[in-house]
């Protein structure tokens, strides 16, 4: 039975492969730090006080991001001062960045396109096209847009880690190894990256490695309820069943709604002969991930069914 190995930013599903990438965090212009604008001088009416209003409605919509995770207001925020001041780089940036990580990809991209005609060289932005294109499932033009962004600032770790998982996606895991030991060297401290170097080196069947780095990932970044699903798959694949089930369990506890993680204890479950508990699972699956209920659903129906039969011959 396929087990399911996810990170921050990636899932693996029994049948098909999906990301969830991580996301370096959105530029924040506190009042101290002058925003960048065009090239072009800012309209006739974007005096003083008018700047300073831009400044709030930027640092309110930051907020509404970082603390509260409230993207449609942050979007109200960043809109707002952009109708002051259209030339803000940053607002224009920051409302792209909301529209991402709301998942509206089509719109943030139009935007980091409109972004990256005023500076081809914004790193960032160059990085956040490749986060769309990743999400959007177009790998070749992720990839392209990555190697932009890192030739303006070789040095930005968490592009390396998305563009390592860019390369996991299209299975270029030698080179994803590459690129996430890069952002190790430069970033020792990312629990990301240590977390996507345990994923790449599963699949490379290094397991012993991947749960290195997995731990690494642990001590920086304790109770993920994703690290201890990937530690689970690691050891389940070295035949360390019982410490797999221990992990599992750990992942669901820490995230009662995390999907892969309810799934990989339900097939551990099931292994162990834990029919009922698995069902368990189904249930709360059920209400968090229709997709993986309905495989769950399928694999117990059929062992069910395996069962009934092998009683019935014997």
């Amino acid at each position: 039975m396929k087990k399911i190995l996810t990170w921050l930013a990636i899932i693996i599903l029994p049948l098909t492969l999906s990301a969830q990438m991580k996301t370096p965090n959105l530029q924040f212009v506190t009042d101290e730090t002058p925003l960048k604008t065009e090239s072009a001088p800012p309209k006739p009416d974007v005096k003083s006080e008018n700047l300073e209003k831009v400044i709030e409605l930027n640092n309110l919509g930051m907020k509404k991001v970082l603390v509260d995770k409230d993207y449609k207001q942050a979007i109200s925020y960043f809109s707002r001062a952009i109708e002051i001041d259209a030339n803000c780089f940053n607002c224009r940036y920051n409302l792209a960045r909301s529209f991402f990580e709301a998942g509206d990809y089509d719109d943030g991209l139009k935007i980091f396109r409109e972004l990256i005609a005023i500076d081809p060289q914004h790193s960032k932005t160059l990085a956040s096209i490749g986060e769309s294109y990743n999400k959007k499932e177009m790998f070749e033009e992720s990839q392209a847009y990555f190697r932009r962004a890192l030739a303006a600032d070789p040095n930005d770790a968490e592009t390396l880690v998305n563009y390592s998982v860019s390369l996991n996606r299209t299975k270029q895991f030698a080179e994803a190894l590459k690129k996430v030991d890069e952002a190790i060297k430069i970033k020792p401290e990312l629990a990301e990256a240590h977390c996507n170097r345990g994923y790449t080196l599963y699949w490379l069947e290094r397991y012993k490695e991947a749960l290195e780095s997995l731990k690494k990932a642990d001590r920086l970044a304790p109770n993920s309820a994703f690290v201890h699903n990937n530690m689970g798959a690691v050891l389940e694949k070295m035949g360390k069943d019982d410490e797999a089930f221990k992990h599992f369990s750990k992942a669901v506890s820490l995230q009662p709604d995390y999907g892969e993680g309810l799934w990989n204890l339900a097939i551990s479950n099931l292994k162990k002969g834990n029919r009922d508990a698995a069902y368990e699972q189904l249930k709360q699956l059920e209400k968090c991930d229709y997709a993986l209920a309905d495989h769950l659903r399928k694999l117990l129906w059929s062992k069910f069914t395996l069962d009934a039969s092998q009683k019935k011959q014997s």
